[in-house]
């Protein structure tokens, strides 16, 4: 069942991100979206590193005006001008990481901190603390 916060966030927002660490849960929130078409930046890990966020941009704008997108690829996207009306933010892993995950995991977070400086206007949401955070007016 889709979690009432997330819901609420679907409702509000035609154009939503999902992006953290790895084994922090991205995957299966996405999957309770009915609402809105997803892509998962893990499907184009085939394809060369610089070329990523563009592919899934353009991949993004033929879907239409409402989507998800969700993986750690997000971030970068998000750098290089992906434009969305919410980030939520996903910072708790759900199992033990690898050494590598937890340094991607850090990574992911560093781009988030650059994005947020950049881009003060967009906002964010953290599922720990959503109904605290919930604004007033919505985006769509």
């Amino acid at each position: 069942m889709i979690p009432p916060w997330f819901a609420d966030v679907l409702w509000r927002y035609a154009r939503v991100a999902i992006v953290g660490g790895p084994g922090t849960g991205k995957t299966t929130l996405a999957s309770y979206a009915t609402t809105h078409p997803v892509i998962h930046t893990d499907d184009y890990t085939g394809l060369a590193w610089p070329d990523i966020p563009r592919v899934v941009m353009d991949d993004l704008a033929a879907l239409g005006p409402r989507w998800i997108v969700e993986g750690c690829q997000v971030a970068r996207c998000l750098r290089k001008g992906l434009h969305v009306d919410v980030v939520v933010v996903m910072r708790v892993p759900r199992r033990p990481l690898t050494a590598a995950q937890e340094g991607l995991g850090k990574g992911v977070m560093t781009i988030l901190a650059e994005v947020s400086r950049a881009a003060p206007e967009l906002h964010f949401v953290d599922p720990i603390d959503y109904y605290r955070q919930v604004p007033t007016q919505t985006n769509r």
